[in-house]
């Protein structure tokens, strides 16, 4: 082959992978800009929570109340985060059990949430803020997303296990 050749097929190849390039990512790029509601998995490795607060009673001003409610959703910001990943957890474990009463395992529910807690609190630390509004009331609303790498099955591989409840001194007898 000449080289003419060889540069213009090298240059039609570029061609085509960037623009396949372009339009995977633009058609990603345009959920993860556009959506700022959904809470849980929008994609298998991007995880969103929002976080919802609402100014103090008694605040006055525009400026005041909003400041007021931000700092209340920055002060709650990663337990919010956190249960809701365990939440989501808890959720596709029971989903995946066929458990639809829940009442029953209450007592155990209680005791693998604070371990799930624990646990996917990481998870929450690593991640980055999307988007932050105030809603017409004047409520502080922070769009939070964890990205990582097969994140979902990450998170859906944690044992739910309940945490077992220390012996009584009766049942050590």
């Amino acid at each position: 082959m000449r080289p003419e050749s060889i540069r213009i097929i090298t240059l039609c190849a570029c061609a085509l992978c960037a623009a396949l390039a372009c339009s995977i990512f633009t058609r990603d790029d345009e959920r993860l800009r556009t959506d700022f509601k959904t809470e849980g998995f929008i994609y298998p490795d991007v995880f969103q929570g929002v976080v919802r607060a609402a100014p103090e009673s008694g605040c006055r001003g525009l400026v005041a109340c909003r400041e007021s409610a931000r700092l209340k959703a920055e002060s709650t910001f990663t337990d919010s985060v956190t249960r809701q990943l365990v939440k989501y957890r808890i959720e596709s474990h029971l989903s995946q059990r066929g458990i639809t009463d829940r009442t029953a395992l209450t007592a155990d529910l209680e005791r693998a949430e604070k371990t799930l807690y624990d646990e996917l609190i990481g998870f929450a630390r690593d991640g980055e803020r999307a988007f932050e509004y105030y809603d017409k009331d004047f409520s502080s609303v922070i769009v939070f997303r964890i990205k990582k790498s097969r994140l979902q099955k990450k998170i859906e591989a944690l044992e739910v296990i309940p945490a077992r409840a220390e012996p009584s001194k009766e049942e050590k007898k």
